[in-house]
């Protein structure tokens, strides 16, 4: 499981994605991922801060209902 907390914490102090992807030792597409979808669903770091990291991946990447 990617480490969000560490990710989002590096997000919050300027890193940019291939620097986290580096600390954090995952590659830069699964920290694209992430940051799209931080991005897209327009979600504050700080919401997140409490959350656990399944918690964050289950909010993140929930599955969308089958039409």
């Amino acid at each position: 499981m990617l480490h969000y907390h560490e990710i989002l914490r590096l997000l919050a102090l300027g890193y940019n994605q291939s620097q986290i992807a580096q600390s954090t030792s995952h590659s830069r597409v699964s920290i694209s991922k992430v940051v799209n979808r931080l991005n897209a669903m327009q979600l504050p770091l700080k919401d997140l801060a409490t959350k656990t990291d399944a918690e964050i991946q289950a909010t993140l990447f929930q599955r969308l209902p089958q039409a």
